[in-house]
Order: C-alpha cells, then structure tokens, then sequence
C-alpha cells in the first residue's frame, strides 16, 4: 500500500526523537527558511542535544537539511549542529547555529568555516496553509500531523519533459523543478471530462513522491537519500491504468531500504483500488479503514493470505504441504520459508497484462526470498470481487 510506504519514507526522513516538534519560518540572510525543531523553547528541558535530528529547508531547494545534533547550551541559548561526514574528496561539512530564543522568536547567526550569516526565525501560522487539501494530496491525515510536510507542496513546480502513446491513448511525462521527480499525466485518449479527473490524482502522485524526495535528507551529504526512484505503466485500457514505483532510498535510518509498490486506478471513478476491490475470498470482504485494524486485519491475516497463497502456490505448481516449497536463499545458508502465512497477508501486487504479479512481504534480512509469484487472469476469475467491474484480461 501507498500509504504504508509513505509513512516509512516520511518516518525514517523526519527521524523525529522529541516530543515537541515545533516550525518556523524566517531567514539565513537573504534566503527564505523553514525549520522543523524537535524541540519546543517554551519548553526547555536543558538537554544540550535536545533539538537532534531536526532539520531545516530553503524556499530555492526545498531539500531537507540534517541537524544531526544541539539545543540549549544555557537559558533561551541554542547551538545547533550540522555536519556531513565527505565521500567524495571534498572536506566534510560542519556548520553551525548560535540562536537566542525571545518574545516567541529566534534571533542569531548561522555559521560555516569563515562565514557567517544572520538568521531570524518565528513560528510558523498555520492559519497561512492552503485550505485546498483534497486538491494536492492523497493523504490529507498525514500533512495534519506532519505540517512541515504539507509547507512544500504549493512549492513544487512542474514542467513537461516528453510525451508518449500507449495504443491510443497520449501520456505526458512531466518533472518537477526541485526533486527532479519525474511522473506522467493522461493527455488525451480517453474523455476530457475523465482526464481532467484522473489527471487530479495523478498529481496528487507527483507531488506525495515529490515531497517524498526532499524530505528524505541524506545522512552523509546534503542532498536527497532517495537514490533512485521511477515509475512504470505496466497496464493501460480506457478503464485501468496500472503503475509501480521503483524505489531505492536511504533516508537516515538502520540501512538503506528498496521499495516496489504497485498501484491501480480505476480510469471512469479516478478511485484507486486495493486488493479488496479486485478479489474476494469470502463474501463482503472488508475495505482497509484508516487504523488498518479491525475485521479488515482480521481479513488480510486470515482467509486472504491463505487464498493468496494457494494462487501463488498453484503459479509456480507447488504442493500446498507445510515442508514444501522453500527454495534456497541466495544471501545465507538457510532457506526461505514461503509456507509462513504472515508474509502473504500485506505484500506488494502489480497488475499487469500476465496477470496479477505478487512479492511476498518478507523481513529485511530475507529480502532475496522476495521472489515474484504471477497469477494469470484465468486463475483469478474464481475469486474475482463484485465491486470489480472490468473483466480479467490482457490489455
């Protein structure tokens, strides 16, 4: 799912350790800032390393910048710490604030070798956000929690690159200034009165995967983590439009981390379907609601992952027996175990002209057990959802 994902990418990006995250807007000399501070002043605990891990952009990159380290070195005195750690010849970064807190503001001086800047800060307002929520974001929940995320996305700048045709149907694909992120719109092919709606969450898309890039800091260096990142149409009629992610991203965390969520909307509704809309394994099969708790879970670690798996299982011809089917890991001398129901009950699905292509949800450290598993359409058709209108086939 899209937005457990995203809730990784945002969660290893902010790396938010405190309790009182507070955001400010001001300057560093000319340039205009903001700053998410894990720490609150009205609040000071004297922790010297209290404010860790917040960080900071500039309107002209809108990239996220670590601050790996400071808060109050005495009383409404903060130092703040960036530092990046140079792989590439270069001598490492180290900067530095020196903040007063007073009157509800910052006030000071940000500090590179020989330079030096002033910087002045105040609380963000946010009765200043736009009110048009469901216009530029899939997940309006997330931006009322995380509200340093959502300052970005009336930033962001999109111009087009090149086109395409699928069968008859025209794609532009178009980048956005600050990421570099490319993704595509529908140009014609299908209704305008159609275009116009899917169009709207398609770049509802762009702009999640876009703040997706600058809010993933690199840990090492400034610049985004996200390594790589791209998109493919994998099937397109005048009803479904069907595309995955490929993402390849380190965004301060354990490790590096690699992602390949698969997404299908519904071209006459502009709706994007999960697994629920495509296949029923039971009658009036649940709906994910917003906790991802309830009859929903219930459902997805019960008669879903065994009917998934008998799918799977029947694709490759293997014998549903407990000690069957598992193939050698090719990073370690044990063997992937696929008769475990867990990694069947939230993997990762694209739908594609072969069928219904599925990864097993397996830990980090078996992620070479991730094989693919392709359903034919044929083998669907018997558990195919009455919410599903399309029929099962090539497009």
């Amino acid at each position: 799912m899209k937005k457990q994902l995203l809730a990784l990418i945002f969660t290893l990006a902010a790396n938010a350790v405190a309790a009182q995250p507070t955001i400010w807007e001001g300057k560093i000399g000319k340039y205009p800032v903001y700053f998410y501070l894990n720490c609150d002043p009205e609040k000071n605990t004297n922790a010297p390393d209290d404010c860790r891990n917040s960080r900071y952009f500039y309107t002209s990159s809108l990239q996220d910048i670590v601050i790996r380290s400071g808060g109050p070195v005495e009383k409404h005195k903060y130092v703040l710490n960036v530092s990046h750690d140079s792989y590439t010849g270069e001598p490492p970064i180290s900067e530095k604030f020196v903040l007063v807190y007073k009157n509800n503001k910052f006030e000071g001086s940000w500090h590179n070798q020989s330079k030096k800047l002033a910087v002045y800060l105040e609380r963000y307002k946010p009765e200043t956000f736009p009110t048009n929520w469901h216009e530029i974001s899939l997940f309006e929940t997330r931006y009322s929690d995380d509200m340093f995320e959502y300052i970005r996305l009336p930033l962001l700048k999109f111009a087009q690159l090149k086109s395409q045709t699928l069968k008859t149907i025209k794609i532009n694909w178009l980048k956005e200034k600050h990421s570099k992120l490319l993704f595509f719109r529908i140009h014609s092919g299908i209704p305008e009165e159609k275009i116009l709606q899917i169009n709207r969450v398609l770049k509802k898309f762009h702009n999640e995967y876009a703040t997706s890039v600058l809010s993933c800091a690199h840990a090492m260096a400034y610049g985004t983590g996200m390594d790589s990142i791209k998109f493919e149409i994998t099937y397109l009629t005048e009803n479904l439009l069907a595309f995955n992610a490929d993402l390849s991203y380190y965004c301060g965390g354990a490790h590096p981390n690699y992602s390949n969520p698969g997404y299908l909307l519904d071209l006459n509704t502009a709706q994007i379907l999960t697994l629920e809309h495509i296949l029923a394994f039971r009658k009036n099969v649940p709906v994910i609601n917003k906790s991802g708790e309830g009859e929903w879970f219930s459902y997805r670690t019960g008669e879903f992952s065994r009917g998934i798996k008998e799918l799977a299982y029947k694709s490759k011809g293997w014998a549903l027996q407990p000690s069957a089917n598992r193939p050698a890991n090719r990073q370690s001398d044990e063997s992937c175990d696929y008769n475990r129901p867990e990694i069947w009950s939230f993997l990762t699905w694209h739908y594609t002209d072969k069928g219904l292509s599925l990864f097993p949800s397996f830990p980090r450290v078996e992620i070479a057990c991730s094989a693919e598993f392709i359903i034919p359409f044929n083998q669907l058709e018997k558990f195919k959802s009455p919410l599903f209108p399309y029929a099962f086939e090539s497009s």
